[in-house]
């Protein structure tokens, strides 16, 4: 059955999803104030998924545009140089104010204008600065990302959980995220008189406008301690291993390797190559589609899935550094993979392993960065590492974006999906030959990315990961320093008094 997954598949794996935050909220003694920010996140992060896959949709008029239209559109309106730029703007503001609150409502807001301004969108090179303007709100809305990992760790955790909370909150923001693009898909198959095209995308605007109300509200069911927005104390900060410039320069040179191999195997040319394979076989659009769409899922469905699971199980058993380098190595072992064998349904299976595989090196990554952002002050590296990711994960797409929308090459064939479904039989040979080609040259880079992480990581990591060595020990000597630090401060009011 065409579009199975929409019908059967996500609705299931949503409702398990969903079952597994309340199962770890509860299992874990969760109190009801962090329920109501899981919610909250939840919802704020539907809405973003379904805007995301708006904006993508949008930038496929780029195919249409000129040459000397299509690089500006691509840079500008991708958000992705707009967040980059961001992240630690939104790290070092609200870390300087002391609210995370601030930014996230300012995201709510901009979020909303944004989706409500891309109604207007036109297939037109006259529409281009609204649609970076559009791109610009939305980079506001996803830099705030970093910004619930804090707040989870600061407002529920005293920040002695770094690592903890990445894993939590990752797994709920990707699961809020699926949900957007599930609702953004299911909508773009419905075909009827009365909701159709455009008119699909006014009725998810308006249920945004009323999940991003709800979520505005439990927002202020929890009001901040502004008091934990901020480094450690001395007296705590003294008891553990300072900061020292060189741990930031191996954290973004890891960051940027790590996101540039999941730039070069999760781009743009793994779906005409999905396109062309069931162009060849006589398949239709639709079950391009179809399959595309279940490759992109499957990424996020093993991190939702298994991602918390895994690191409760696995990566606290055997540590951080066991658990980056065996991601690492079984990663240059699939990329291989690919490099050599190639169809669809190695990539289908590759991508549910993929996106395990990314969950866990960006979660413990992102936990260290949160845990060296409190040992440090003025320097926003959650925010830093956080660009440094995806930058490394937008160069690839960059360069290969800006090729297909200006047709070089063998894109000059075919730059969409659309476009194979049109070619003839001798056209659509050469054009799925010769993107077998490209692609097993950029899995072959890949493989040179993934072995220079693994390298830097291996001489490094005692150096990026202080004293998280073992899970259990540091979490038990931070909770012994957070409780000799209150009865300090106790014993002190009492004398005072």
């Amino acid at each position: 059955m065409l579009n199975w997954d929409l019908y059967i598949l996500d609705p299931i794996i949503i409702i398990l999803a969903l079952m597994g935050i309340f199962l770890i909220w509860k299992k874990e003694n969760g109190t009801k104030k962090s329920l109501i920010f899981f919610s909250e996140v939840l919802l704020i992060w539907v809405i973003n998924g379904i805007f995301v896959k708006q904006n993508l949709n949008q930038l496929n008029i780029v195919s249409g545009f000129p040459t000397y239209a299509v690089v500006p559109l691509i840079l500008f309106g991708s958000t992705a140089l707009f967040t980059i730029i961001l992240k630690p703007v939104a790290t070092f503001l609200t870390g300087k104010f002391m609210s995370r609150r601030i930014w996230m409502w300012a995201a709510i807001g901009t979020t909303l204008i944004g989706m409500a301004l891309s109604l207007l969108i036109k297939d037109s090179m006259s529409w281009i600065p609204l649609i970076i303007l559009v791109s610009l709100f939305l980079a506001i809305s996803l830099a705030s990302q970093s910004l619930y990992f804090l707040m989870l760790n600061e407002q529920f955790y005293h920040k002695i959980f770094p690592i903890e909370s990445s894993f939590k909150m990752g797994v709920i923001i990707n699961i809020g995220m699926f949900i957007g693009g599930y609702l953004f898909n299911i909508t773009d198959i419905i075909n009827t008189p009365s909701l159709n095209g455009q008119n699909q995308y006014y009725v998810l605007v308006i249920i945004s406008f009323i999940i991003g109300a709800i979520a505005t509200a439990l927002s202020f069911l929890n009001i901040e301690n502004k008091e934990l927005v901020s480094g450690f104390e001395t007296a705590f900060k003294d008891n553990l291993i300072k900061y020292s410039s060189k741990v930031l320069i191996y954290l973004v040179i890891f960051s940027i390797l790590f996101g540039t191999v999941f730039g070069f195997v999760q781009n743009s040319l793994i779906n005409l190559y999905i396109a062309s394979n069931i162009a060849e076989q006589n398949g239709s659009l639709d079950q391009a589609n179809s399959l595309i769409r279940q490759n992109s899922d499957l990424f996020s469905i093993s991190n939702m899935i298994f991602g918390y699971i895994v690191y409760k199980f696995f990566t606290r058993r055997i540590g951080l550094k066991n658990s980056v380098t065996i991601s690492l190595m079984s990663l240059l072992v699939i990329i291989l993979i690919l490099t050599f064998t190639k169809n669809t349904t190695v990539f289908l299976v590759s991508s549910l392993f993929l996106g395990l595989i990314f969950s866990q090196i960006f979660y413990i990554l992102f936990g260290i960065a949160i845990m060296w952002n409190y040992r440090t002050k003025g320097i926003p590296i959650t925010g830093i590492v956080a660009s440094a990711v995806l930058l490394g994960q937008s160069l690839p797409g960059l360069f290969i974006n800006i090729s297909i929308g200006a047709k070089t090459g063998i894109f000059g064939l075919a730059n969409s999906k659309e476009d194979i479904f049109n070619l003839n039989n001798e056209d659509l040979l050469e054009f799925s030959n010769s993107l077998n080609d490209v692609i097993s040259i950029i899995f072959a880079i890949a493989i040179v990315f993934c072995s220079a992480a693994l390298i830097i990581w291996l001489f490094n990591y005692k150096t990026m990961i202080a004293e998280y060595v073992n899970l259990k020990e540091i979490d038990a000597k931070l909770v012994g320093l957070r409780k000799a630090l209150i009865k300090a401060k106790i014993k002190t009011r009492l004398v005072i008094e």
